[in-house]
């Protein structure tokens, strides 16, 4: 991953260097390392916290 450094929980994506072309391209990189499907409800994820429970309830709903 290219963004941010040590990025803490409360952080905005956007405070890490997450545009929405970045998330394009991260929403590849997230699909690839935790075998998920990324949808454009990603664009409401607001900070690595949210990220961190869409990941997971994508997992859950797959069944992981």
């Amino acid at each position: 991953m290219k963004f941010g450094g040590n990025p803490q929980p409360s952080d905005s994506l956007v405070a890490i260097g997450v545009d929405s072309l970045g998330m394009a391209e991260f929403s590849t990189e997230l699909e690839a390392r935790f075998g998920i499907r990324v949808e454009e409800d990603v664009l409401g994820v607001e900070t690595m916290c949210d990220l961190v429970d869409y990941v997971r309830s994508k997992k859950l709903a797959k069944g992981m």
